[in-house]
């Protein structure tokens, strides 16, 4: 079965991402303060990696949400993305 996504609520799209990029920061925000934690001379300060996690949310909410509404605007024009579904069988 053919389908088209015709809309992306921006919102509820930015809240997801937000939180997935959260997580992306979680995981990768330590790699950036390894150096400054092993005692590098040259290496930006702890707290300067710490501030990435929330600049990642907010700027993933934001640029979601507003990619979102730029697919919505898109594609109530030019039509939205086909997709193709299969149902599974219950047997």
């Amino acid at each position: 079965m053919v389908q088209r996504l015709v809309r992306i609520a921006p919102v509820q799209a930015g809240k997801v991402f937000a939180v997935m990029y959260g997580i992306m920061g979680l995981v990768f925000v330590p790699f950036f303060m390894l150096p400054g934690l092993l005692g590098a001379k040259d290496a930006p300060p702890v707290w300067l990696a710490l501030l990435f996690i929330p600049l990642y949310v907010i700027i993933g909410f934001i640029g979601t949400a507003l990619m979102a509404w730029l697919y919505n605007a898109i594609a109530g024009r030019v039509g939205g993305l086909e997709i193709t579904l299969q149902a599974e069988s219950t047997t």
